[in-house]
């Protein structure tokens, strides 16, 4: 009996040779990438995204932490797919829709600098990342696809910039609105809190499109016994942006290329 579509998937995921799929998937909430961006320049476009930029998904109903973008391809079942979907993969998406049954809407990317999330289509997303990988290695691209491409804000890439040069990762959370109210520079509202993880307790607060350096309150007994008396800023929902992809947030030479003769389509 000749393979279904799903299972040609399924080999594809455990034969290809591409690294890339063995990096661990993230969900795009626990990366919050968004916090760093300037949303008012904004763009609409469809391009080409080279697949290993992909970096997380938009949910996480059929997936566990420490899932790989190969294993992950397991725990797709691929109901009603039939090989039409391998054209679908290969073809630019712009608006066309998945080819399979209960599919709905476009496949849609958020990029934010240069890794992109998925903000529709995570099923399909996992299966073509599976099956160009094993055609084309880590070079594939998923072709003419519908993203909202935000640039890193300019306030936030120098820090950025220097977590990356000394080879750590980069941490943020942003403020409840009980806390928004109180928590203040200068009278002015926290957007934002960054740090690195080699240096934990040096934190910026991103105020009127700067990064201002925070006071270390901690007490004595704050910095000689933490685990006994937590400061305050370890309560706080810290949200982990990994070295490697910082450096590829950095780098977004394989959009810019793009940018000024993509396609533009309207919210």
């Amino acid at each position: 009996m000749p393979l279904t579509a799903i299972e040609h998937i399924h080999t594809a995921a455990r034969t290809a040779s591409g690294a890339s799929l063995d990096r661990p998937v993230y969900l795009d909430r626990d990366l919050g990438l968004y916090g760093l961006v300037d949303f008012e320049a904004k763009q609409t476009v469809y391009v080409d995204v080279p697949v290993a930029r992909i970096v997380a998904l938009g949910r996480r109903d059929f997936w566990s932490p420490g899932d790989t973008w190969r294993t992950i391809t397991y725990r797709i079942h691929g109901d009603g797919w039939s090989s039409d979907v391998f054209d679908y993969f290969e073809s630019p998406t712009k608006e066309a829709y998945f080819p399979a049954p209960s599919s709905l809407y476009q496949l849609r990317l958020s990029i934010f600098g240069g890794v992109a999330e998925c903000a529709n289509g995570n099923h399909r997303l996992v299966a073509a990342r599976a099956w160009l990988t094993d055609k084309y290695g880590d070079e594939a691209v998923l072709r003419g696809v519908r993203v909202r491409v935000y640039p890193i804000h300019r306030c936030a890439v120098d820090f950025l910039t220097r977590a990356r040069c000394e080879g750590t990762d980069v941490l943020t959370t942003t403020l409840d609105h009980h806390e928004r109210k109180y928590c203040r520079v200068n009278g002015k509202p926290i957007q934002l809190l960054l740090k690195t993880a080699n240096h934990p307790y040096a934190i910026y607060a991103w105020v009127n499109e700067q990064l201002v350096p925070l006071e270390d309150e901690r007490t004595f007994l704050q910095c000689h016994f933490p685990k006994q008396f937590p400061p305050v800023m370890d309560r706080y929902d810290w949200r982990t942006i990994p070295l490697a992809i910082l450096e590829e947030l950095l780098d977004d030479a394989w959009l810019a290329r793009q940018l000024a003769t993509a396609e533009t389509w309207e919210d």
